[in-house]
């Protein structure tokens, strides 16, 4: 916990110090991020409000802003566990959104989300996408190990090694 509260001191004080000296310290990707992190712990004011500082930040306006608050809005819904809501948000959020920063999160916590619902096909499948669309996005790789863990469970074993062999980099 002390160097949770370390952490989330350092970044209030760059986040303060960007405000103030009219600053883009961290990445647009990372305050993605954040903002998932935020939601996680339950400061949901606090993520919509940085969900609308970074989308500023990135120059977004209209469609695709709406689409970063559907986005951030189904993280939401996904950490209350309503996850029928939360793939109905996901939804909309990807008919708006043209970030390939927020894409691959989009699709990952789509994915867990019906993961969660027993949808695993469908959850496979926007794995599938994260990783064919951004290769080199860090995701991928959790995306290739829950992949072959939703395979592992249906007793696919060939496409569950297919997915691990992946994920290690042996093709």
């Amino acid at each position: 916990e002390d160097l949770e509260a370390l952490v989330n001191e350092q970044q209030e004080r760059i986040e303060e110090l960007e405000t103030r000296k009219d600053l883009d310290i961290v990445s647009v990707a990372e305050r993605i991020d954040r903002i998932r992190e935020l939601i996680d712990r339950g400061d949901y004011y606090e993520a919509k409000q940085l969900s609308i500082e970074t989308a500023d930040i990135a120059g977004v306006s209209g469609d695709e802003v709406d689409g970063w608050s559907f986005f951030r809005r189904g993280l939401q819904a996904e950490a209350k566990r309503r996850r029928e809501k939360a793939v109905d948000l996901f939804e909309k959020a990807e008919e708006r959104v043209e970030s390939s920063i927020i894409r691959p999160r989009l699709y990952y916590g789509w994915a867990r989300a019906l993961r969660r619902l027993d949808r695993d096909d469908r959850a496979i499948e926007l794995y599938a996408r994260l990783c064919r669309e951004f290769p080199t996005q860090h995701l991928c790789d959790d995306a290739r190990f829950h992949t072959g863990r939703l395979h592992q469970f249906h007793n696919d074993h060939a496409a569950a090694r297919e997915a691990f062999i992946e994920l290690v980099g042996l093709h």
